[in-house]
């Protein structure tokens, strides 16, 4: 699982230079959505926590908000480390209820599909990188391949 670690935060930061205010974010929103991802790239997964905290309190999620549900992915990452994986589940699954962008979504089922496998869940485990895999995650494939079946 200590190999999770360092592909997640490579698929969170590859996001973290995109982000652009939008008219549904603010400057603060931005800035507290970089500080939570220098904090999780920190391994302060509970200082990032907070700073993911501040953006969705400020903006709710919506089938287009980018940096919320960013955030809402991000914020379950660092529930993971910490242990948390119902947490982590509830965050990314509220992505893929409410996201329209693919992306996002992609993300959200890969990582929802590592909550799953820390649960020991490997049926939905699966299920969540059979998906990934579609949106175009090709790593899903990997994980599939190394515990399901």
């Amino acid at each position: 699982m200590k190999k999770i670690l360092p592909l997640l935060l490579l698929l969170l930061i590859s996001c973290k230079e995109n982000v652009a205010q939008t008219k549904e974010n603010t400057n603060t929103d931005v800035e507290n959505y970089k500080k939570g991802n220098d904090e999780l790239q920190a391994h302060n997964f509970s200082n990032a926590i907070a700073y993911y905290n501040e953006v969705i309190k400020a903006t709710p999620i919506t089938s287009t908000s980018l940096i919320t549900a960013e955030s809402y992915i991000s914020r379950g990452v660092a529930k993971g480390e910490l242990g948390d994986q119902r947490g982590a589940i509830s965050d990314f699954s509220k992505v893929i209820n409410t996201s329209k962008i693919q992306d996002l979504k992609a993300k959200a089922y890969y990582m929802r599909g590592i909550g799953y496998l820390k649960m020991e869940d490997y049926d939905s485990a699966c299920t969540d990188w059979s998906k990934a895999g579609e949106f175009g995650i090709t790593k899903a494939y990997e994980l599939i391949n190394q515990n399901c079946n």
